[in-house]
Order: structure tokens, then C-alpha cells, then sequence
């Protein structure tokens, strides 16, 4: 969910993952898909159990004031779903989504597709 929310301790990892969702919605434009016939879709998963989780709490990855800030926020973070949570999200999101769609994957539960504030 870093492509959809602020994360003050790793600015440059959301900014990545915002990048993500930009190209998603790009190549998944219908001009895009009716010349292709390729789905371009992004799942979004919420906290999940993976090795960035232990990478990322690393200090000397971080840095001071980058640590402090990424402490803070995993005293908030919700339990860890288990990857094949978004596995099944992902094989659920393929079947049902229109290209260019932006899902998100969260805590065990069923996907959902995230509604665009402005389209062109």
C-alpha cells in the first residue's frame, strides 16, 4: 500500500511503488489494451509477511532518523497477512478486473478494486 499512502520512513521506496500505479494506469488505458489485448493491473497488498519486513527494521539500512520513524510506525502496523493472501488476491484481481485498475490486497480479506479521484 506504499503506492497509495505516505510512509515518512522510506520516501523513496513509496515514491517507487507511486510509480507503479502511474504506469499501471497508463499501459492499462484502453487504447493500450484493445491494440495489445494485455491486462496491465496493480494489487496493492497491505502488510505482509515477507523479508522487507526484517530488511526495512534493519538500522543500518535506514539510518537514525529514518529508523526512528520506521519504529514508530511498525508499533501501529497490523498483523501480518501471509503472502498467500495476496496470491490468492492476485489470481481473484486477474479474473475480475479491467485493465488499468488499481487493487487493493489486505488483511485476509477479499480484494478491492481503489476508486480514481480524476480520469481523463
Amino acid at each position: 500500500m506504499a503506492a497509495l499512502y505516505s510512509y515518512p520512513s522510506t520516501p523513496v521506496y513509496s515514491a517507487a511503488k507511486m510509480g507503479v500505479i502511474g504506469i499501471t494506469r497508463s499501459l492499462g488505458a484502453k487504447q493500450h489494451y484493445q491494440r495489445t489485448k494485455i491486462k496491465v493491473i496493480a494489487v496493492c497488498p497491505g502488510y505482509t509477511s515477507t523479508n522487507i519486513l526484517q530488511d526495512i527494521a534493519a538500522e543500518d539500512l535506514l539510518g537514525d532518523d529514518y529508523y526512528k520513524i520506521q519504529v514508530d510506525m511498525m508499533k501501529l502496523a497490523p498483523i501480518a497477512q501471509p503472502t498467500t493472501a495476496v496470491s490468492r488476491a492476485v489470481v481473484e484481481v486477474i479474473g475480475i478486473g479491467a485493465s488499468g485498475s488499481v487493487w487493493i490486497a489486505d488483511q485476509n480479506q477479499s480484494p478491492y478494486e481503489v476508486k480514481v479521484l480524476c480520469k481523463r
